[in-house]
């Protein structure tokens, strides 16, 4: 799971056994300013949270400057 700031690349990243709202909601309120633009994947867990979202189950990766390519490019160096 992790998060990325676009202004600075700063990188939050951390392994988890599951992607529960209850674990989604915690990582977000404790390493999220309250004041960043969240965006996610579709992913129901972050529900609760204002943010924007590109929806890959139908095929959405990218929306203007919406999109999670800069955290999902982490994955590829684990």
């Amino acid at each position: 799971m992790g998060a990325k700031e676009r202004t600075t690349g700063r990188v939050f990243a951390k392994h988890v056994e599951n992607t529960t709202t209850v674990l989604l909601s915690e990582f977000v309120v404790s390493d999220v300013e309250p004041q960043a633009t969240l965006i996610t994947d579709g992913s129901a867990g972050y529900r609760y949270f204002d943010r924007l979202v590109v929806n890959h189950s139908v095929g959405e990766y990218v929306r203007g400057l919406t999109h999670t390519n800069g955290i999902e490019s982490l994955s590829g160096l684990c």
